[in-house]
C-alpha cells in the first residue's frame, strides 16, 4: 500500500512539474523594443569647440513618426527601454547604431508635462563626428501641444532640450529634439 501511494505521489508530482514547464513554454514572447530619435548638438560658441552635429536614427519629429527602428533589425539598431508607472512614469531608454545615438533618463514624467512646465531628466548624446559623449542631468522633457506625443506604460514619444551638455573640453547645448520608444518593458 505504501509503495502504491509513493508511485501515485510521484506520478502527481511529475504531472505537476510538466504542467508548470508547459505553461512557461506557452508564454508569449514580448515584442521587440523599437525607437527613433532626432537630436541636435549645437555649437553655441564660447566654450563649445565643435561644430553643430545631428543624430537622426529613424525618422521622428514633434508631430510625425515616419520610421521607427526595431532593435536588432536591418539597421542593426540597439534599442533598450523601460517605461513604468501609472500617472507618473519612470523612463530609461537608449537607441544607438554603430555607437551613435542617445540615452535618456526621466525619473518622473506625467502626461501633463509641457514646454513651460517640463519634467527634468538626463541625456547622453554620442555622434560619429564628436568622438566624445556629451551629457547633462538638467534636460527638459515635455509633450508638444497639438501633437500625438505622450506617455503610457511601455511607451513614450517626447520632445526634449538641454541648455548645457558637457563632453571632453566643450560645453554645448542640445536644441529641441525628439525621441520615441515603444514595446518597452513596464
Amino acid at each position: 500500500m505504501i509503495m502504491r501511494l509513493s508511485r501515485l505521489a510521484l506520478a502527481v508530482l511529475s504531472t505537476s512539474v510538466l504542467a508548470v514547464f508547459a505553461a512557461a513554454c506557452s508564454d508569449p514572447v514580448p515584442p521587440t523594443p523599437q525607437g527613433a530619435c532626432k537630436a541636435e548638438l549645437l555649437s553655441n560658441g564660447g566654450a563649445c569647440t565643435i561644430t553643430s552635429q545631428e543624430v537622426a536614427l529613424g525618422s521622428v519629429s514633434a508631430s510625425g513618426k515616419d520610421r521607427i527602428l526595431v532593435s536588432g533589425g536591418p539597421e542593426s539598431a540597439e534599442v533598450t527601454c523601460q517605461v513604468s508607472g501609472m500617472s507618473s512614469f519612470n523612463v530609461t531608454a537608449s537607441i544607438s547604431v554603430s555607437g551613435e545615438g542617445i540615452q535618456i533618463s526621466i525619473p518622473s514624467i506625467a502626461s501633463s508635462a509641457t514646454k513651460m512646465a517640463p519634467a527634468m531628466g538626463s541625456v547622453v548624446f554620442a555622434s560619429k563626428e564628436s568622438g566624445d559623449a556629451y551629457s547633462s542631468s538638467k534636460c527638459a522633457f515635455y509633450f508638444t501641444q497639438g501633437t500625438s506625443q505622450g506617455v503610457a506604460s511601455g511607451k513614450i514619444w517626447v520632445s526634449f532640450s538641454c541648455p548645457t551638455v558637457v563632453g571632453g573640453m566643450s560645453t554645448c547645448e542640445i536644441s529641441e529634439s525628439f525621441a520615441i520608444f515603444e514595446n518597452c518593458t513596464e
